[in-house]
């Protein structure tokens, strides 16, 4: 539930800011899909700037900060953007028709009813990333302690003004309100009976800061838009960064009847020229001259540096024992790669390296939502599951697992694993590629685990090949 708006920047400055919404992670729209930005028109620049944030009461109405409307604009230079995870990108844009302050704001302390109402001149069309938000009831009290969340495009850190290109959340805790007045007694700006103190005391880290202001805090988040059922793309896993993989890349081709490119399976950077991938990606009659590669972009099918494929040469003895036995391919791209922080190279697993049962390791992707949905994540996921011994997993399916293989996921217990869209792509081991997504039983199972092609079986060939 929404029950508190954030006050403004200058009533926390004390605190060190290290993040966007500080110590938090990217999130989507899909998660807080209440959280809307408030932009205004720049009197001198004539552009539009992103300076607040608000939640969707109903499709008129919007509740943010009323300090967030002291910059002497007018609401017709004012607008509201929902339903979009990126900053001042895509969504539902709608102009404000009226704000109306609350009429105690401001008179005890700077930032007292510190609330405004914003109309909008148009509804909102609700759906998966346009909803409203339950409020608390009237005269709740929150325990103190109480895990709550804040969600946001605020600044990365305190004093810098660059804003978050993305949606971020944090967890946060309510604090004792008469030990938050007692800190606050010598500052410019008291705390009073009608606001919410939130944080980490005196540990700190995680915040919100500039931006965020106007925008919601919640109860039970996932509570307040339980209407819309959601899933996780890497299933199991959550939203990361191209920074995090620099060397996962994404493999898209050329439809010979829609004209279109479409990204269908992962890869890794072995070197400039060179990307790593499963052999079966390339099993739909599409020529390399139609395929290509998208590298350094935390976004699927938008970003990074596009290069065209040269040509791909398939293992010898994929698919002669077994359907995906040696389920690896190398392309070679017709342009160089150039290394950045977003684009990088991958280390490979040292030849016949075996790694032991049960070791953490991470999948990396674009891959579906959920097993058969044909819906893939617009953002770069990664997930955290483990290797599985070979026999149980080879006994598991009876055949097909393969000496050439390694098994991840969770036995028995499943939900977390790589999905249709993911094939071809990284499993690390502390950023070393020990795997390639290959095959497996649906997605994330509980009974069957995935199936990857085990690198260090097919080491030499690379180092041989890939040069």
């Amino acid at each position: 539930m929404v029950f508190g708006i954030r006050s403004p920047a200058a009533a926390s400055a004390a605190v060190a800011r290290t993040d966007r919404i500080v110590g938090g992670e990217i999130t989507t729209i899909e998660e807080h899909p209440s959280i809307v930005q408030l932009d205004y028109l720049g009197q001198l620049s004539g552009t539009w700037h992103q300076n607040c944030g608000g939640t969707v009461l109903t499709p008129e109405f919007v509740v943010s900060a009323a300090h967030c409307t002291a910059n002497n604009v007018s609401p017709s230079e004012r607008r509201v953007r929902a339903g979009t995870t990126i900053r001042n990108s895509g969504g539902q844009l709608v102009s404000v028709s009226y704000y109306r302050n609350h009429p105690d704001y401001g008179k005890k302390e700077d930032f007292d009813c510190d609330i405004t109402l914003i109309r909008l001149a148009k509804r909102l069309t609700f759906g998966a990333s346009v909803q409203p938000a339950p409020i608390n009831a009237a005269g709740s009290e929150i325990p103190d302690g109480t895990a709550v969340v804040h969600a946001g495009w605020g600044d990365m850190e305190q004093g810098t003004m660059i804003a978050s290109l993305y949606l971020r959340e944090v967890t946060v805790y309510t604090v004792n309100h008469a030990e938050c007045v007692k800190r606050y007694e010598d500052y410019v700006t008291h705390v009073t009976d009608n606001m919410i103190c939130v944080g980490i005391l005196d540990v700190g880290g995680k915040d919100t800061c500039q931006g965020d202001s106007g925008g919601p805090l919640y109860l039970n988040a996932a509570a307040a838009s339980a209407a819309v059922p959601k899933t996780n793309r890497i299933v199991g896993g959550q939203i990361t960064s191209i920074e995090e993989h620099p060397s996962i890349v994404q493999l898209d081709y050329l439809g010979q009847l829609s004209g279109t490119w479409t990204q269908n399976c992962g890869g890794t950077i072995l070197n400039p020229d060179f990307v790593v991938s499963a052999a079966h990606c390339t099993d739909n009659n599409v020529s390399a001259a139609n395929r290509r590669v998208r590298a350094g972009s935390t976004i699927r099918n938008s970003g990074g540096q596009l290069v065209y494929v040269s040509y791909y040469r398939n293992h010898p003895d994929y698919s002669k024992r077994e359907e995906f036995d040696s389920d690896i391919t190398l392309i070679r791209l017709a342009k160089r790669l150039t290394f950045d922080a977003t684009v990088q190279q991958a280390p490979i697993n040292a030849p016949g390296s075996e790694i032991p049962d049960g070791t953490a390791v991470v999948h990396a992707g674009w891959g579906d939502m959920k097993e058969g949905a044909g819906i893939a994540s617009l953002f770069l996921r990664d997930v955290t599951i483990y290797t599985i011994n070979n026999a149980e997993c080879a006994s598991r399916y009876e055949e097909g697992v393969t000496e050439n293989m390694i098994c991840v996921g969770i036995l028995d217990e499943g939900g977390k694993d790589a999905c249709q869209g993911d094939s071809g792509g990284p499993l690390y081991l502390n950023k070393i590629l020990v795997g390639i997504v290959s095959w497996g039983s649906g997605c994330a199972d509980e009974y069957y685990p995935g199936v990857t092609t085990k690198v260090s079986a097919f080491t030499n060939w690379i180092l041989d090949n890939a040069k």
